[in-house]
């Protein structure tokens, strides 16, 4: 049964495998691989390509630290569609549900790939810092809620995952091969695996999350 953050289907890489329609013997050590790389590229790139989690209509909530000073809010490592609420010291006796365009903006606030992956809050909202566990511990929490992921994975991201599939069923040593700044033995992680396939990682580049401290 294909799982809900699955980049790639059983069709996909058995098309690419030419797998016969008959043939179904291996389907089930695809799919098993399948949710592996999946999982594997996420972690890669720091990105939430799927599952989708939370609607418009019933957005789901995620809690953040906001370092004390800090404003911006890295939402690392999940990708939001849409955003719905943001409230400031949810745990305390006075949260602040702050106002959109006016206390904090989404960004890339042109959403190149659909997603918003900070907050940036406005430098004039300095009462954010006041809760009890900003005074105490340096950090507020902020609740946001809203649309979780991306609408549909990128096709490229797809084609990773399916290179990697692939290239694990057919052992297929040289398509791990290392590129130059890799300077390190290739050896075999087991024996159907040997991580993502450099040719995948490249697909990846233009989707890794850049992180600022």
């Amino acid at each position: 049964m294909a799982a809900a953050s699955d980049l790639c289907t059983l069709a996909d890489v058995r098309q690419a495998l030419e797998m016969p329609a008959s043939d179904t013997t291996r389907d089930a050590l695809v799919a098993s691989l399948i949710t592996i790389y999946s999982q594997a590229i996420q972690n890669e790139v720091n990105r939430e390509f799927a599952p989708v989690t939370g609607s418009v209509g019933s957005p789901t909530t995620r809690r953040f630290k906001l370092e004390q000073g800090a404003f911006r809010l890295d939402l690392d490592p999940y990708d939001c569609q849409s955003i719905s609420t943001v409230v400031v010291a949810p745990e305390g006796t006075a949260p602040q549900t702050l106002t959109a365009s006016s206390d904090y903006q989404g960004n890339p606030v042109t959403q190149p790939d659909g997603t918003f992956t900070s907050i940036e809050f406005s430098h004039l909202l300095t009462s954010i810092f006041t809760s009890t566990t900003a005074v105490r511990f340096g950090y507020c929490l902020v609740d946001v809620s809203g649309v979780w992921g991306f609408a549909s994975v990128p096709v490229s991201v797809k084609q990773a995952c399916v290179l990697s599939v692939t290239a694990a069923m057919r052992r297929d040593i040289s398509a791990f091969a290392i590129d130059s700044q890799d300077a390190i033995q290739l050896s075999p992680d087991r024996s159907s695996s040997y991580g993502l396939p450099a040719a995948a990682r490249r697909m990846l580049n233009s989707y890794r999350r850049n992180l600022i401290y």
